[in-house]
């Protein structure tokens, strides 16, 4: 207030005050430029009242200067500071570590958040990956202005989930729906953009059209409408990575006898197992499917392949090679060992408690003893003492040791020819599914975990552990959002001592893709189908929190509870998977970044309810098609693959491996342009900055003085950027290294119209 006529002017009083943060702030500084940042959750909402005091503000403490104030206050932008600290022509040292984990006091630790609503987090990992589908789809039938509407829906869909409220789980429930309905929404419009690329990928001649693909979104819980109401439908299965992949299908059926046949009229084996008890009960599954059908399939680089399966009876189901399973349930008391195993791995339950005991590859005949079980923390409810409860943001377990959920396990063993799984419940609303395909170098572990019981008023956290004999050596590594592996170390901060006050929550980290343990002799890696917290609280082990239901808000804005209700009302279910991968440390590398890569870029599924045969689908359509050429190299892909203004294409290339990471995959790759896609000619290539806002040869980077940490002599630093020509039609990519290109096409590659 700055009319002095009011009784609660304040202008002296507010001008003190931030001249006095302002000066304390400076001292943090390397420069006497400071930057002031405005805005906050939940403030700043009436642009013109705060504007209006800024204003004032400024005005007030720039008066000042006349009585040898040094403040001088002015709005800026983030480039504006940096440029300023540019123009010291200091010498400035580098951070090459993170941030994580971050707490606001001792006993307030924001790692919940990696973690809370897994679903939601689930959700959208699932779709980035079918908009990575559509977006490649879309590009490749080069289809018109109405079918990128449909895309960009679900693009904007997408960044919104992004959002920091949204994607962490961090949101009230009701604006959480909100999210998940704008999703479904959006990805039903780019369904249709998926069949519309169909349309005209598929045909061999004009006069064709192609049956409109459904989609089946709950797959997770053996749920297709069609699959189950047909007996003979097909399955189209598109694989969006740069290189052929091998994957194994797997859908719910109605019947246990059923027929496929491949894309070039082939029989294909498969295997029919029976829909878990436990996933038939999930509150909301509404399937007439008691079984699952699967099979092994080999798919194109950038492309589909048709798939056809048919019910069979009488003579007819004995010319088809579908293998018969057994279904032994077994003695949890005095029961021997079970093993299930594959070409290259061994898994052995133990007898008495039905808990996996040991691990072995095969392959590099590393044999590691390995427990794996669940567990539970007590969420801490608040206090007159650390005044801090575990919430949507905080994670705050009660007590520093996991309560056990492995006592009571029973086991169910399947074995086939194509995989082997086993079934354990561990308590009524937990268990897990642990299983080994023919030629997997990895292990799959499903959990379902929910609802979680509540009833005794305790709020809980449920993670997965795995317990090893690795000397860890209070190292574990987690990924950079599924990029750079980064070490950590229990207890320590590179960069400042810590006081260790919250032994599990201070130590928990995110983890996008996956984490390891390792030592001289064998490399244990989990990595998982979405963001999740994790950590190794002791050496040899590895934990993942995979659900939270708790019962008081947190206060840091979220308002309520961190309790999820589910369709039922008495709590969420959450399934989802993790892969485990155990080898030597030197040829870990190359199993899981490849898994990674197929986790991430999954296949996508869509079928169509068709009573024609494969031998007159395929005189209509094609039924094994690549957008490429050529593969790309082994340690590259296909980031982005999208249309762009006009006749023009955006690619995004990445090599996925680290610097040194394996002896071949680290090396550069090369990757030619003109030929890559067959559906069109490049005839021109222009590299742009990551976002691809701007021409990479119009860019340029300021030139920063770096001190070296370890003994702060100066050292130069520059940018390093390979030659940009304006026509690359041959490009090269060094190890980590995203290289953003606009393809121009040929002019004969015209946009469809719908």
């Amino acid at each position: 207030m700055d009319d002095k006529r009011m009784h609660d002017y304040n202008v002296d009083e507010r001008v003190d005050a931030f001249i006095k943060y302002a000066k304390n702030q400076a001292k943090q500084y390397g420069t006497n430029n400071i930057i002031m940042t405005m805005g906050m959750d939940f403030n700043y909402e009436n642009a013109n009242t705060w504007y209006k005091n800024m204003d004032k503000l400024i005005k007030y403490v720039n008066q000042r200067q006349s009585n040898g104030s040094t403040v001088n206050v002015f709005y800026s932008t983030p480039s504006c500071y940096l440029y300023s600290l540019y123009k010291s022509q200091r010498f400035w040292t580098s951070k090459t570590d993170d941030f994580f984990p971050y707490a606001n006091d001792a006993h307030s630790y924001w790692t919940g958040y990696f973690s809370s609503r897994p679903n939601l987090k689930g959700f959208v990992r699932e779709t980035n990956n079918f908009l990575q589908v559509c977006k490649q789809l879309d590009t490749l039938a080069r289809l018109g202005p109405m079918d990128n509407d449909d895309v960009s829906r679900l693009k904007d869909a997408m960044g919104t989930l992004l959002h920091h409220d949204a994607i962490t789980g961090t949101a009230r429930q009701h604006v959480v729906n909100d999210y998940a309905m704008r999703l479904t929404e959006a990805m039903s419009e780019c369904q249709d953009a998926v069949n519309d690329a169909y349309k005209y990928l598929m045909p061999k001649s004009e006069t064709s059209t192609p049956p409109v693909q459904d989609f089946c979104p709950y797959l997770n819980i053996s749920q297709c409408a069609i699959t189950e109401d047909h007996n003979q439908f097909t399955v189209t299965v598109y694989n969006p990575l740069p290189r052929p992949v091998p994957h194994h299908v797997r859908i719910p059926v109605a019947s246990k006898n059923m027929a496929v046949i491949g894309p070039a009229g082939e029989k294909i084996e498969s295997q029919t197992v029976t829909v878990s008890a436990e996933t038939r009960n999930i509150p909301g599954r509404v399937s007439k499917a008691e079984y699952e059908i699967v099979f092994p399939v080999q798919l194109p680089a950038l492309g589909f392949q048709t798939f056809f399966l048919s019910a069979q009876s009488g003579v007819w189901r004995y010319l088809f090679p579908t293998t018969r399973i057994s279904e032994d349930e077994m003695v949890v008391e005095g029961a021997n060992d079970v093993e299930i195993a594959n070409e290259h791995l061994s898994l052995v339950f133990d007898g008495q408690t039905n808990l996996l005991k040991t691990m072995t590859n095969l392959d590099s005949h590393v044999t590691q003893t390995l427990n794996q079980s669940f567990y539970w923390y007590r969420g801490s409810t608040w206090d007159n003492v650390t005044k801090q409860a575990s919430g949507a943001y905080i994670f705050r377990p009660n007590g520093t040791q996991a309560i056990s959920l492995g006592n009571s396990v029973t086991l169910t063993v399947l074995k086939g020819k194509l995989f082997q799984e086993v079934r354990q419940v561990f308590t009524p609303w937990l268990s897990q599914v642990v299983r080994l395909y023919k030629g997997h170098t990895w292990a799959e572990f499903e959990w379902t975990v929910g609802p979680i019981p509540i009833s005794d008023g305790v709020g809980k956290e449920i993670i997965t552990r795995f317990d090893s004999k690795i000397a860890s050596n209070r190292k574990f590594y987690t990924d950079s959002n599924g990029r750079e592996m980064l070490e950590r170390a229990r207890d320590y901060r590179p960069t400042w001592a810590l006081n260790v006050t919250e032994p599990v929550a201070g130590n928990y980290y995110p983890v996008t893709s996956m984490i390891f343990i390792k030592d001289a002799g064998s490399q244990f890696t989990v990595l998982n189908d979405r963001a999740q917290g994790g950590s190794s609280i002791k050496d040899g082990s590895v934990e993942l929190m995979v659900h939270r239901r708790l019962l008081e808000d947190d206060a840091r804005g979220m308002a309520e509870a961190l309790n999820e209700t589910g369709v039922d009302g008495r709590g969420i279910v959450a399934r989802g998977k993790h892969y485990i991968v155990l080898d030597q440390v030197a040829t870990s590398p190359r199993v899981y970044r490849e898994l990674a890569q197929r986790l991430y870029l999954a296949p996508w599924m869509s079928f169509t309810a068709s009573s024609v045969s494969q031998q007159a689908w395929a005189l209509q359509f094609k039924t094994n098609w690549s957008g490429l050429n050529e593969e790309l190299p082994p340690n590259v892909n296909v980031l982005t693959l999208e249309q762009w203004r006009g006749n023009s294409v955006l690619l995004r290339l990445e090599h996925f491996y680290e610097k040194n990471e394996d002896p071949q995959m680290s090396q550069p790759a090369i990757v030619n342009l003109r030929s890559l896609f067959s559906p069109f000619e490049v005839v021109a290539a222009e590299e742009h900055t990551l976002a691809g806002n701007k021409v990479l040869s119009e860019a340029s980077r300021l030139q920063w003085k770096v001190a070296d940490e370890r003994n702060h002599a100066p050292k130069a630093w520059t940018a390093e950027y390979d030659d940009v020509s304006s026509d690359i039609l041959q490009v090269s990519l060094k190890p980590m290294e995203i290289r953003t290109f606009v393809l121009t096409l040929s002019d004969s590659n015209e946009i469809r119209q719908r």
